[in-house]
């Protein structure tokens, strides 16, 4: 599930990619963290992120269509966790 699928159109080494569901990035020290979001027009908005060799993660439902300051958390969790500078990471 937490493997790069191949796809048609290469990436770049460094870029994110998807597994079976899920999306699959590399966090900033070297960590792979693997995800999903969703909404949908009723207004509700879901995000998902974990690290799956460490175990922790970070989830949430919102009734907020936008949920733009929920994506931030999923963020700044994602710099906390990565040691990495969470102000050049999680730019607006």
């Amino acid at each position: 599930m937490y493997t790069p699928a191949e796809l048609s159109t290469p990436r770049a080494p460094d870029e994110g990619g998807y597994g079976l569901g899920h999306y699959i990035e590399r966090l900033g020290d070297g960590s792979t963290a693997v995800g999903h979001d969703g909404r949908n027009r009723a207004g509700f908005r879901a995000h998902f992120l974990m690290r799956p060799l460490s175990g922790d993660g970070i989830v949430f439902f919102s009734n907020s269509r936008s949920g733009l300051a929920l994506d931030r958390v999923v963020c700044l969790w994602g710099a906390d966790v990565a040691k990495v500078d969470p102000v050049t990471t999680c730019k607006k």
